[in-house]
């Protein structure tokens, strides 16, 4: 069955320089943007019905570094933002006007070099980030009450050179993660109860040149990801 895209009018919405991570709220009714180049995150307010995009009254919030990827935590209560630094950048969210605010910690040391690509676990209770620089997954619990997010006892994996990609799988088990180096991707299982990561039995697949981004289906059947050459799927 094919699934066509239709442009919205307006279809462009300004969301500051070089936008390049994007997320949405579970309840579907806030947008945020990352801006890497403005450091800065763009809040929007969307219609549920038309699907249009519009400022919030406080338009951004300050992240004070090159921003990357950024996540909303499935109970929508806070916000988590990738840098090009060593740095997860912390946010509570706000449920009826969907404002960001800086947590009382803003920024936790990953002691990593690039960390850009982040990922949340469905139930909440981890947070995953792939560090380019250190090729490798660091691994954090998160205080549901707090926002606050803490590293786990062994606080990293080794994954392929120059990660570019993680997701968890929606039943929690496994998590997967791209490098760009190795043209591959990374398999791990996951421990529910400790977060912590495994390498699967086969430790990783052939996924083509610069595996950038990935993403799993809604059903977990089907590991996809982006090349920044060509287009393939597991």
């Amino acid at each position: 069955e094919e699934h066509l895209l239709t442009a919205l009018t307006p279809a462009v919405i300004t969301s500051g320089k070089s936008p390049y991570g994007v997320a949405i709220s579970p309840d579907g009714r806030h947008v945020y943007v990352a801006a890497r180049k403005s450091e800065k995150i763009y809040q929007f307010l969307r219609n549920t019905t038309t699907g249009l995009l519009s400022p919030l009254p406080s338009p951004t919030v300050e992240v004070g570094y090159g921003c990357c990827r950024i996540v909303v935590s499935p109970d929508g209560r806070h916000v988590y933002v990738s840098t090009t630094a060593e740095d997860v950048v912390q946010f509570s969210r706000n449920y009826e006007t969907g404002e960001l605010k800086e947590l009382s910690t803003k920024v936790i040391n990953t002691g990593e070099t690039n960390c850009e690509n982040i990922a949340i676990s469905p139930d909440g209770k981890h947070v995953y980030v792939a560090c380019n620089g250190s090729a490798v997954i660091w691994l954090a619990e998160r205080n549901a009450e707090t926002g606050q997010l803490k590293a786990l006892g062994t606080p990293t994996i080794a994954v392929g050179a120059y990660p570019n990609g993680i997701c968890v799988s929606p039943d929690g088990t496994s998590v997967y993660c791209g490098s760009a180096s190795a043209e591959a991707v990374y398999q791990y299982e996951r421990n529910a109860t400790t977060g912590q990561l495994k390498a699967m039995a086969t430790p990783h697949v052939p996924a083509g040149l610069s595996p950038e981004g990935i993403a799993i289906s809604p059903d977990g059947k089907r590991v996809d990801r982006k090349s920044t050459r060509l287009n393939s799927s597991h």
